[in-house]
């Protein structure tokens, strides 16, 4: 699992996104990420709160983090010729990023712009 390479288009299951989880030190009882949707919702629910707002605003300034880190994770070649805590560490991460709704979003959109439009 943690010594695959990288740049599988292979999900991980939920067993392996908890494994994974437990790897890196972080509670199993973390609530799924929520999408852009959701958050979408909340901020229509408390557009006059401006508490709310600034989190919101945080958590689009981290989502952006997410998505600089994919892009490096991505960049690196295969991680077979790193030390292996490395290579765990590295892999591990892509595999959690891959899970996150920002990056999904993000690579779909990726996607959509390369199929182009349909004739």
């Amino acid at each position: 699992m943690l010594g695959e390479s990288m740049g599988s288009a292979r999900r991980s299951s939920p067993d392996e996104i908890e494994r994974l989880y437990a790897y890196t030190g972080m509670a199993k009882t973390l609530k799924p990420p929520l999408t852009f949707e959701r958050l979408r919702e909340i901020q229509h629910a408390h557009r006059g709160n401006p508490d709310v707002m600034t989190l919101l605003w945080e958590i689009w300034r981290m989502q952006g983090l997410l998505l600089r880190a994919n892009q490096i994770i991505k960049s690196m070649p295969p991680t077979d010729r790193l030390w292996p805590a490395t290579a765990g560490l590295i892999n591990t991460l892509d595999k959690l990023l891959d899970e996150e709704p920002a990056v999904k979003k993000e690579m779909a959109l990726h996607e959509a712009i390369l199929k182009g439009p349909r004739r």
